[in-house]
């Protein structure tokens, strides 16, 4: 068959594909995001630990910004088969305040201080839940099994070991995500820390204050509080006494690490120093969180000995290796599993000591396992045991860095280790490097071992960043009553404690594709999120790659992802929790917060806001050149690309949403 080659221009591309004037154009559209949530919560528990089966704990906490009464109500443990079985009652009269923590555990685990004693313990398959005192109304509930969980459930824990659950963002931060997936709200930790009521508090981040009920417009509608069933729902129901309005006491009060700058230099984001059947399965993930390229090229990666100052170089990076904004290098030993590593090493390293990367005689960063090893920060590790293919990550995507190793890094199980080629995700608000005083042509941080940012004068602030956007729709997301490239969305959200008017800032996708969007005049509140499609944007993603970019007053740059081809339709990169890293294996959320899709499940029920199931695609694109509609035809699993026996197309990558077609 002859080879035709079909270019599409972009400005008749964009033009056919949008539909002009014929596509509706709905404002920009914000819903409040429930997060931190406004109900007490289980922060943090575990059903197994180094007393075995019975050694288990269930912390409770308070994420909202007022006080909460608890009294009455049960911690209860729930069977794989979602039976539940009272475990404690909170006694009356107990009330939390903002960031404060309530324990309970088993004798056997002789946790002190505790505030009450679990009469029995959580099997491993199973989970607890929070419920009111009719042991029915669930208020939080989370497990190891898809009857105990709520979304998706998270891994047993195996070991007699010192381990546990945490809701994220965790420790100082306090426990103030609540997406209801188990999966994406909680972590796993290697050395349990559970706190009871005389516990320092911990408030959340943008924590809300909540409206008594009492209020003038709760009273003049007698006829709904005069209803039995709605005074039910009203008094068990937790959220329901709750309005969600922002409050100044917990955004001047608060100390959470979510309002720390990202580092302005590189860092260690992910290492393994051993599996439990092989000691040489090790790696180290760096990462560069600021707004610069850095020419890390002639550094080195040094280990410490086990619980000593002894120090051996297991690295030098190649000549002129750059690490641009969001990139990560992956270093792996040469007898590991690990693959696509960018440079390798032969050398092992102690489980109990530390790693470091090192720019000449400057330490850049730095994580240990023992608290006298030279290479650590603050409080050291524990070392990693007892569970394969784990690895320790840094918080935050890898944009957090207090100084303190254990505040900084949660274990992970399974590790992900990244490379260059991996998609870069910049920090929210990354700030770029302040250059060595001395004459070099690299990019790199101001020597010191305390690692304090230098940050330029002219630095902005960032808390608007984007958390979700679809690149390939099949469903009427904007309920316009048509499925196509309209359906596409990029959401915003609000990360701060402030309020920021998006007027003057703008969206856009990578350079020289479509023209930038200017944001309407509308202000979003802290957790707020807005959304804008494409019928309304003109945005157009590429399904092949392409680049989401915000940028601020002034042009700067607020906020930018890269992601590859889009593999499948109706699914979304979304940031989870909302405001965390970047996944793709969400389900398109729009105005909502951000979930997984479910194991083994397809990205929806097939039917987006506007309520209708799509169309076959070649019928649902009307405003599509027949040759593109033809791609879109055929398997739900391969749209858009790919030879098929019926219509030998083969699409190829551009940078328009259907680049190049080869007949």
């Amino acid at each position: 068959m002859a080879l035709v080659l079909i270019l599409l221009l972009a400005a008749s591309l964009l033009g056919d594909l949008l539909g002009g004037a014929a596509l509706a154009a709905p404002q920009g559209q914000a819903a409040n995001t429930p997060i931190p949530p406004y109900h007490v919560v289980i922060s943090e528990f575990r059903a197994r630990g180094v007393g075995l089966g019975s050694d288990e704990f269930v912390e409770i906490f308070n994420p909202t910004g007022e006080d909460l009464s608890v009294g009455g109500m049960l911690i209860r443990s729930v069977s794989s088969a979602g039976g539940m079985t009272t475990r404690y009652t909170i006694p009356p009269g107990v009330t939390l305040h903002p960031g404060q923590h309530y324990l309970a555990a088993t004798t056997v685990s002789g946790i002190t201080p505790r505030d009450g004693d679990l009469s029995a313990g959580i099997a491993d398959n199973g989970g607890v839940a929070l419920t009111l005192a009719d042991g029915v109304t669930i208020v939080d509930k989370v497990g190891m099994s898809s009857g105990a969980s709520e979304g998706m459930p998270l891994p047993e824990l195996g070991a007699n070991l010192n381990q546990g659950y945490e809701r994220l963002p965790g420790g100082m931060a306090g426990s103030c995500y609540d997406t209801q997936d188990n999966a994406a709200d909680f972590v796993f930790v290697a050395s349990s820390a559970p706190q009871s009521s005389a516990a320092p508090y911990t408030p959340c981040f943008g924590a809300a204050t909540a409206t008594p009920t009492e209020t003038p417009t709760a009273t003049n509608t007698p006829t709904d509080t005069g209803t039995p069933t709605a005074t039910g729902t009203a008094t068990d129901t937790p959220t329901a006494t709750y309005t969600p309005t922002s409050s100044p006491t917990a955004s001047a009060t608060a100390t959470s690490t979510a309002t720390l700058m990202p580092p302005a230099h590189i860092v260690i984001s992910e290492f393994r120093t051993s599996l439990p059947d092989n000691s040489s399965d090790e790696f180290i993930e760096l990462y560069n969180p600021s707004a610069a390229a850095v020419n890390i090229g002639g550094w080195q990666v040094k280990k410490s000995s086990g619980c000593g100052s002894t120090v051996s170089t297991l690295l030098t990076i190649a000549t002129d290796t750059i690490l641009q904004p969001g990139q990560r290098f992956l270093a792996a030993n040469s007898s590991s599993g690990v693959t696509g590593a960018d440079q390798t090493f032969s050398s092992t390293i102690s489980d109990d000591g530390g790693i470091a990367i090192l720019s000449g005689s400057a330490v850049v960063d730095q994580a240990g396992m023992c608290a006298a090893t030279l290479y650590r920060e603050g409080t050291n590790l524990p070392p990693l045991s007892g569970v394969a293919n784990q690895s320790y990550e840094r918080r935050s995507a890898g944009c957090q860095d207090t100084g303190d190793n254990r505040t900084d890094f949660s274990q992970i199980a399974p590790a992900n280790p990244q490379n260059r080629a991996a998609p870069a995700t910049v920090c929210p608000g990354a700030v770029t490097p302040t250059p060595s005083s001395t004459p070099t042509r690299t990019v790199t941080p101001t020597p010191s071992r305390t690692k304090t940012p230098t940050q330029a004068p002219t630095q902005v602030t960032v808390t608007v960043i984007i958390n979700e956007f679809l690149p390939h729709p099949r469903s009427d997301w904007n309920a316009d009553g048509r499925t196509g490239v309209g359906d596409e969305f990029i959401e915003l959200i609000n990360v701060g404690s402030t309020a920021v008017s998006l007027k003057g800032w703008k969206l856009d996708d990578d350079e020289g594709g479509s023209a930038a969007f200017k944001l309407p005049d509308i202000t979003l509140q802290p957790r707020q999120i807005a959304v804008f499609y494409a019928s309304e944007t003109n945005l157009s993603l590429s399904d092949g790659g392409d680049t989401v970019r915000l940028f601020g007053v002034g042009g700067y740059t607020a906020d930018i992802f890269t992601y590859p081809v889009a593999t499948s339709a109706d699914v979304s990169w979304c940031r989870l929790p909302d405001g965390g890293g970047w996944i793709f294996d969400c389900r398109p959320s729009p105005g909502r917060p951000n979930s997984r899709l479910e194991t083994g499940g397809e990205a929806g029920d097939g039917k987006g806001p506007g309520g209708q199931a799509p169309a076959p695609a070649c019928l649902a694109l009307p405003y599509l050149p027949d040759p593109l509609a033809k791609l879109e035809c055929g398997q739900a699993d391969a749209p858009g690309w790919g030879v098929r026996p019926e219509n030998p197309e083969l699409w190829l990558e551009g940078r328009f949403k259907w680049g190049v077609v080869f007949r």
